[in-house]
């Protein structure tokens, strides 16, 4: 996306279809722990814990207030189950995809190397490598994301100069 063309402001969400179809498997499996309870006491506890967690998590995410990124002229705040992390453009690197494969499939994070106010520094969440990563791709491919951070980043710096 052309910097010229950006808005002020802009606001992703969480990925709807991925949130959802994670709240109905949770759902499902909660269900099938409640229906063993009289069989396999143990059993049913572990899917009706672990999955009554995932299941509020679920749904946690897929209110506004559980998960957004909001790209703004100076910078970005990333919200993630209720908790709200700030930076501004100049304090971070250019935005890239980080992967990590197991198993048959591939998670790709947008990943950064956030600089600090005055030096190098690390932000709390990192890749592994001394990159930070966002904690979603907000309904949005990796790659597609990391190039409209580095957009909203590229016309920051040139306001900045």
């Amino acid at each position: 996306m052309d910097s010229e063309t950006l808005p002020d402001e802009l606001t992703l969400g969480p990925s709807r279809f991925r949130w959802m179809g994670a709240a109905i498997v949770s759902f499902a499996l909660l269900v099938i722990g409640g229906l063993l309870v009289n069989t396999d006491f143990l059993l049913a506890t572990i899917l009706i814990v672990f999955f009554g967690s995932c299941f509020v998590v679920s749904l946690a995410q897929l209110s506004r207030k559980g998960s957004r990124l909001h790209l703004r002229k100076d910078g970005f705040d990333q919200v993630l189950l209720g908790k709200e992390v700030s930076f501004n453009w100049h304090e971070v690197s250019e935005f890239g995809v980080w992967g990590k494969e197991h198993g048959f499939a591939k998670d790709e994070f947008v990943s950064f190397e956030y600089l600090g106010k005055d030096g190098i520094g690390q932000a709390p969440a990192t890749a592994g490598d001394g990159h930070s990563t966002l904690g979603d791709t907000f309904g949005k491919d990796a790659l597609e994301l990391a190039a409209l951070m580095n957009a909203f980043r590229a016309r920051a710096m040139r306001i900045r100069g």
